[in-house]
């Protein structure tokens, strides 16, 4: 947040957005497996977009939160139209790409994390375990389809939890 008395309403608004699409992701489990995978695309494509779009204007820099930021439009647009799919067709690579954004996004936050050091160090330790947590299950998202495709969409559940989590903290 900008300060203690001002909402950093942009961050709300992505952090609430990708909540929305987290409790999307769990209601899916209970779908058949075929219906919660089709919805992966959108689970992570939604946030990615908004985020994207979020990053470069509230640092208004160059540097790696613009990059994660140009990298998010890109990823959230490539997974909305559907192009990753008939790129990749249904080979398991296709289900680990969708782990990338949280990686990225975990990296990218670990690195802005340290500017909360000395302003706010619980703010810091809280956001360094969050972003340890999403890079974690970005990297089991990137491992997981080889052995069951049924655990992605519970993984992918998670993850934006964590990723609301850090763009409300943020």
């Amino acid at each position: 947040s900008k300060s203690e008395q001002e909402l950093d309403w942009g961050s709300a608004l992505v952090g609430t957005i990708t909540l929305v699409m987290a409790l999307q992701a769990f209601a899916q489990l209970t779908a058949p497996r075929g219906n919660a995978l089709a919805m992966v695309p959108y689970f992570v494509g939604i946030p990615a977009l908004f985020t994207g779009i979020l990053l470069p204007l509230k640092h208004k820099k160059l540097d790696y939160n613009f990059w994660v930021g140009i990298i998010g439009i890109f990823f959230g647009l490539t997974l909305l139209s559907g192009t990753l799919e008939k790129v990749l067709s249904l080979t398991p690579l296709l289900w680990s790409v969708y782990s990338i954004w949280f990686i990225i996004y975990a990296v990218r936050g670990l690195l802005q994390a340290h500017t909360y050091r000395t302003t706010a160090p619980s703010q810091y330790s809280v956001l360094m375990i969050l972003n340890f947590l999403l890079l974690v299950l970005g990297l089991l998202g990137t491992i997981i389809p080889f052995f069951t495709l049924n655990s992605l969409p519970l993984v992918v559940a998670i993850a934006l939890i964590i990723e609301s989590l850090i763009a409300w903290l943020e």
